[in-house]
């Protein structure tokens, strides 16, 4: 199996970081249902999420650069 690229490194952390922590919201979810700010639970949801979002882009753009671009990615470019 080849290395994967820059892109599905990115598009992988970014579906384990959704599924972790949505899936912490929806496990805890019948704990807290009879309390009051289910929003601001959802709203903290959502800020945590692009808060692991952001430092896992700003960890893979320091650890793996991204390959320069190639004859494909020109010819793609060209066209749009």
């Amino acid at each position: 199996m080849s290395e994967m690229t820059f892109r599905e490194k990115g598009l992988w952390g970014s579906t384990v970081a959704t599924l972790a922590v949505y899936g912490n919201f929806f496990a805890t979810a019948s704990v807290f249902a009879g309390e009051h700010g289910g929003m601001m639970r959802l709203v903290g949801t959502v800020i945590l999420l692009v808060m692991v979002e952001v430092a896992f882009q700003i960890a893979m753009q320091v650890i793996d650069k991204p390959a320069p671009k190639d004859e494909r990615d020109w010819q793609i470019e060209a066209k749009g």
